[in-house]
């Protein structure tokens, strides 16, 4: 098994910027950084397979009239002068 830990142990891409952020102590935090989005990811990916984010699931009033507006919001001031 010589042969298996020779490649496990050989240098990647990421060693480089693992040791870059270890030597400035910032190692544990960019993992949990990593950790904490990866969470989300996935628990928004569960969210969305349940079927949540449905337009029809969330109900507000829509914004009240705008008065003032013609159909083409052109405006209808009577007196005489234009916006």
């Amino acid at each position: 098994m010589g042969w298996l830990n020779r490649w496990w142990r050989q240098s990647d891409p990421y060693d480089r910027p693992s040791s870059h952020l270890q030597a400035r102590g910032m190692g544990i935090l960019t993992r949990a950084t990593i950790a904490v989005i990866a969470a989300a990811d996935g628990a928004m990916y569960a969210a969305k397979r349940r079927g949540g984010n449905q337009t029809g699931h969330h109900h507000w009033p829509l914004p009240p009239r705008l008065d003032g507006f013609d159909a083409d919001e052109s405006d209808y001031r009577s007196d005489g002068l234009t916006a």
